[in-house]
């Protein structure tokens, strides 16, 4: 089973904090948008947050803090994305030149480095789990991904929201899979959360 990379915090919390005591910290409260303009880096410090895919609100990533969105701005326009208040949360907005000049100036590079393997390596195993495959393979890449979830999570995680939010297959093809899973004794799920998952098949 592949594994999820674990997040570099040392990395990100080293970053942060050469940004800490310079720029004010603004607050979006739950549920709303955390507007982060063009040119600009976001540093969140707390809360919990979900960066969606601005066409079709796609999950692409969602999490605790600390994090940092934009640093590949130059490449593509934020546009693409939102990224939203799951509670409130603690940010700022960093001028992008401004960020790669403090990197550089307290010789922080190797942490950005650490947090680009990352999140790299994070793209591409959630290629190999949802691109290319057909309907199940994808829901199994899902469940596998949202197992190796802390329990904490996972117990607060609606397994077929989880799924389609981060798919968009249609809610009906879920829950026909997992129902399947459910009847062969490959998950248990309780209260709409993942409490056991057996290895899975490669073919339903």
């Amino acid at each position: 089973m592949l594994k999820l990379p674990a997040k570099p915090l040392v990395a990100i919390n080293a970053i942060t904090a050469l940004f800490a005591e310079d720029h004010p910290h603004l607050v979006a409260a739950k549920n709303s948008l955390i507007d982060v303009a063009q040119g600009k880096i976001c540093i969140i410090h707390a809360g919990k947050h979900t960066l969606l895919r601005q066409s079709d609100r796609l999950v692409i990533d969602k999490g605790d803090a600390p994090g940092i969105y934009g640093i590949a701005m130059g490449f593509y326009p934020m546009a693409f994305f939102r990224l939203y208040a799951e509670s409130t949360c603690h940010y700022q907005l960093i001028d992008h030149q401004r960020f790669f000049a403090t990197i550089a100036a307290h010789d922080a590079h190797h942490h950005l480095y650490t947090l680009l393997s990352w999140f790299l390596a994070t793209l591409c195993m959630r290629e190999e789990m949802l691109i290319g495959h057909d309907s199940y393979r994808t829901i199994r890449g899902t469940l596998l991904r949202l197992w190796q979830q802390e329990e904490s999570t996972r117990a607060t995680t609606n397994v077929a929201d989880y799924i389609v939010r981060r798919t968009n297959l249609s809610r009906s093809m879920v829950m026909k899979v997992l129902a399947t899973l459910l009847h062969t004794g490959y998950i248990a799920i309780e209260k709409g959360k993942l409490t056991q998952l057996e290895t899975l098949p490669e073919e339903l």
